[in-house]
């Protein structure tokens, strides 16, 4: 199992009852991430990423769908965990041009801490105050 699988099913976890996710395993490249999570009316859309180091692989595809979206007024995140020193970094997707040239220790994340569970709870509190502010 990938290590991008084994983060989903982590998060997964920690996700609150009555939450749809759904794992997007998409083989064409088109930019769309690979976890999408709706909770109390709110979509989140999650790309799921390893960090061996500072670098981030995104590929332009995501960058440009990250950017629209975000444009756009959607609520996406890249979640990058860093397993080598237990680091967990939650990303805005509108960030996806920074974190590609800058790395992980270069941007500031919207949230980084060791606990999944409240990584994902600050997601989906972001999406809860994004969606009221409208």
């Amino acid at each position: 199992m990938s290590p991008e699988k084994k983060l989903w099913k982590k998060v997964k976890a920690c996700l609150p009852p009555k939450t749809h996710a759904t794992r997007i395993e998409n083989i064409a490249g088109t930019g769309v991430p690979d976890s999408h999570v709706c909770h109390d009316g709110r979509a989140v859309w999650f790309e799921l990423k390893i960090a061996k180091a500072n670098k981030v692989s995104i590929r332009p595809s995501q960058i440009a769908w990250n950017m629209a979206y975000s444009q756009a007024g959607g609520i996406s995140f890249f979640l990058v965990s860093r397993p080598s020193k237990g680091d967990l970094f939650l990303f805005e997707g509108g960030q996806a041009c920074d974190l590609h040239d800058s790395g992980i220790e270069n941007v500031r994340p919207v949230w980084s801490g060791h606990d999944l569970s409240a990584c994902v709870s600050c997601a989906l509190g972001c999406a809860t105050r994004a969606t009221r502010a409208v």
